[in-house]
């Protein structure tokens, strides 16, 4: 019976550890846009596969006029005229993630935190060596924390 559950724990662990191999990227953006302009940017985004989704939501009084959104579709030369740079990132938030207070912040609790889960994970195991399934959560929960936080402009 045990072996059982070993095989099982060592199962779902693979199959966790197979799907963070293909990641799902998204972007979401939320805010309050007030100005005096006729139009704004908001952001750019891209379908890098042929497939994806683009939902929108827009609130606004109805005491406004009729907004218009304007959803512009480029081709892939008109992206290098348009974008002189080809970065993956946001440069302001690498360096706000590792050198400043707020980052250190963010650095020490996500260390925290995977020490704080492989603790209880241990202790828990240690209570109940009869349920080999913690093992596969504990490893797909350890590996998960140490993941950072990842939303590219366009892959």
């Amino acid at each position: 019976m045990m072996a059982g559950h070993l095989r099982f724990g060592f199962i779902m662990s693979l199959i966790f550890f197979v799907l963070q191999l293909f990641p799902v990227n998204s972007k979401i953006i939320e805010g309050v846009l007030e100005t005096s302009k006729n139009w704004a940017f908001l952001s750019k985004f891209c379908f890098a596969k042929k497939g994806g989704r683009y939902e929108y939501k827009f609130e606004y009084p109805s005491t406004y006029n009729v907004q218009s959104l304007l959803a512009y579709h480029d081709a892939n030369e008109k992206w290098k005229t348009a974008y002189t740079t080809n970065l993956m990132f946001d440069p302001a938030e690498v360096l706000y993630l590792y050198e400043s207070p707020g980052g250190y912040g963010l650095i020490t609790m996500r260390i925290i935190s995977a020490v704080l889960l492989l603790y209880t994970g241990g202790y828990t195991l240690k209570k109940h060596p009869h349920n080999p399934i913690y093992v596969s959560f504990l490893i797909f929960y350890f590996y998960w924390s140490l993941i950072p936080d990842q939303v590219d402009d366009c892959l």
